[in-house]
Parts: structure tokens; C-alpha cells; sequence
């Protein structure tokens, strides 16, 4: 059996995608789920990333002759929620909350939409004021919910089938008097 592949891009990174080309940031100031970052106490915007939940809102399985056998087509949608997290020690995060909404409907997001097979809803959630989780330091930090669907596809060639049938002898059914 073949090795199963991973989707094209996880959720998470299409997402980081969006807010990349919305907010213009480049490598240091996105991170995702469960990576290592240490935001420096100097100018400008930090991005977080980070999976709240994934439910499963459809699944098929199905095969279609090929010219060596049957393939199998396999086709899973998933609901994402996925966590954004804007911060900054200056006031880079409590400025630019609003871009990143409308990040979310630009077009780039349209274009990496349709290339990774996702959608993002129109209405995120509010954004709330988290900054007095941060007790070390006054750091500004914005964070709201974002609903993602994603098709996620799997292709298994020459999957095993049954091509030859044994004709059987239907039971007899004897009359008892």
C-alpha cells in the first residue's frame, strides 16, 4: 500500500499565508502553533498562529476504474478554528487588528483560497484585548477566532478489487412433510 500524503498546506500556514501578504511581515514576525518565539522589546508587529479546534464535516471514499485496476479516491472537508494572535510593545498590534479583517476577504486571500482548496469565513470574531496576560512587560495583544474549511484529497492507485466471481450453487431448500 502506498504511503499516505500529506494535504498541500496545513490550515495553520495558509492562514499565515494571508496575513503575510495583508500585513506585509516577513520571517521572525509569524509564528505558528508550538514554536519557539521570543517577541524583542522593540518596534513593530508579532503574529501568532494556532489550532483551537478541528472537526470533521464530511467525508467520502469512493473508486473508479483505471486502466490498471481500481483507484481509490478518498476526499475529507474539515472546520477549522484557528486562533490569531496580533502583539507589540508599541502600538503596532492595537493599529493594524482591523488590516488583518480585511486581510481575510483581500484579494491575495481569494487567490491562496482557491490554490489550497480552503475557505475563510466572512465574519471572524471579535477581537479581544488579551494584554493583561502579559504581566512581564506591557506587551499590546489582540486576538481573535477565525472558521476555515478545507478540502483535503488522497489518491490510492491499484487498490485490490475483486475482478473474478466463482459462480456458486444456490442452497436447496427441502420440503418437509
Amino acid at each position: 500500500m502506498p504511503e499516505p500524503i500529506a494535504p498541500v498546506k496545513e490550515a495553520a500556514k495558509i492562514i499565515a499565508d494571508v496575513i503575510t501578504a495583508q500585513l506585509g511581515l516577513v520571517a521572525g514576525q509569524i509564528m505558528l502553533t508550538n514554536q519557539k518565539w521570543i517577541i524583542p522589546e522593540t518596534q513593530g508587529l508579532y503574529v501568532a498562529i494556532s489550532y483551537v479546534s478541528g472537526k470533521v464535516i464530511g467525508n467520502t471514499n469512493y473508486s473508479i476504474p483505471t486502466s490498471g485496476g481500481m483507484q481509490e479516491n478518498q476526499e475529507l472537508v474539515m472546520l477549522y478554528q484557528i486562533q490569531i494572535d496580533l502583539m507589540s510593545y508599541d502600538d503596532s498590534a492595537r493599529v493594524m487588528k482591523e488590516l488583518a479583517y480585511m486581510g481575510l476577504l483581500s484579494v491575495a486571500s481569494q487567490q491562496i483560497q482557491e490554490t489550497y482548496n480552503v475557505q475563510i469565513a466572512r465574519d471572524p470574531q471579535p477581537f479581544q484585548d488579551v494584554s493583561m496576560l502579559e504581566e512581564s512587560g506591557r506587551l499590546n495583544r489582540y486576538t481573535t477566532l477565525i472558521a476555515m474549511t478545507q478540502l483535503i484529497t488522497n489518491t490510492n492507485a491499484n487498490v485490490p478489487y475483486f475482478s473474478d466471481f466463482t459462480q456458486s450453487v444456490p442452497p436447496q431448500i427441502s420440503k418437509q412433510q
